[in-house]
């Protein structure tokens, strides 16, 4: 087989708009990993938002999560965590509360939102921090304040929000950091993606497969474009690109 790793984004790919897994992705995701795919998840979301999906998978797969924050072989092996300081954190709430941005953060042990907030926050150990607003160009324009102070890494999965997580922080780096663990290259790896957020990873694999719902600027840098979010593309990608002649199987659904 060609690929030895596929790399899945969940929100706007594995799971469609109402955050669900159609059966059919799930049916090719568990093909791939019965073909001997090491099959990774590459989420924006911390391990609390991503828990239940691998409880229906019934799967216990690697994970990068929070842009690459957390990397995980297993659901009990961690092999890497890159967190926010304490002072860019503090920026970015300050940011928020300046403009009147809603904010959340993933710390290793939760999600918090903008209305849990307290002040002892600040000291706790935070993955990824993100901001949202709905003037989208005040949004590009705090973007670009954050990536002005060359502290961290700026991206973002929704044209409202911007995610930060830790300098050179990616789900690159985090894929990169499976690999190593593996014993894979990039070039060993396809991912199947649709936001901004996917952008350094799609850039970096061997394969990058565009969802049909995918921005302009991923389906640029993408291999091949398969079907949106809602009409099963992470299945039609895995059958056609991905497991060689697997898209003449009619058994799937």
């Amino acid at each position: 087989m060609k690929y030895k790793l596929l790399a899945i984004d969940l929100d706007g790919t594995l799971l469609s708009e109402d955050k669900t897994m159609s059966s059919r992705n799930q049916h090719w995701l568990r093909r791939a990993v019965d073909a001997g795919l090491v099959v990774a998840l590459a989420t924006g979301r911390g391990m609390p938002k991503v828990q239940s999906y691998l409880d229906e998978l019934g799967l216990d797969l690697p994970l990068v999560l929070a842009n690459g924050a957390e990397v995980w072989a297993n659901s009990q092996q961690l092999l890497a965590r890159q967190l926010l300081s304490e002072e860019v954190v503090r920026a970015l709430h300050g940011l928020a509360e300046e403009h009147g941005a809603h904010y959340w953060g993933y710390s290793v042990d939760r999600l918090v939102r903008r209305r849990d907030w307290i002040h002892s926050l600040f000291a706790e150990e935070w993955l990824k921090f993100g901001l949202r607003h709905d003037d989208r160009r005040l949004i590009a324009q705090l973007r670009e304040i954050v990536r002005s102070w060359e502290t961290a890494e700026v991206t973002y999965a929704a044209p409202n929000t911007l995610e930060v997580t830790a300098r050179g922080v990616t789900k690159a780096s985090g894929i990169a950091r499976l690999c190593q663990h593996f014993g894979f290259t990039m070039g060993d790896v396809a991912s199947i993606g649709d936001s901004h957020n996917d952008l350094h990873l799609m850039q970096s694999t061997g394969l990058a497969v565009a969802m049909g719902n995918a921005e302009e600027l991923i389906k640029n840098v993408s291999d091949v474009v398969t079907l949106s979010e809602n009409d099963h593309g992470v299945a039609h990608a895995i059958s056609h690109f991905i497991l060689e002649s697997a898209g003449k199987d009619q058994n799937g659904p």
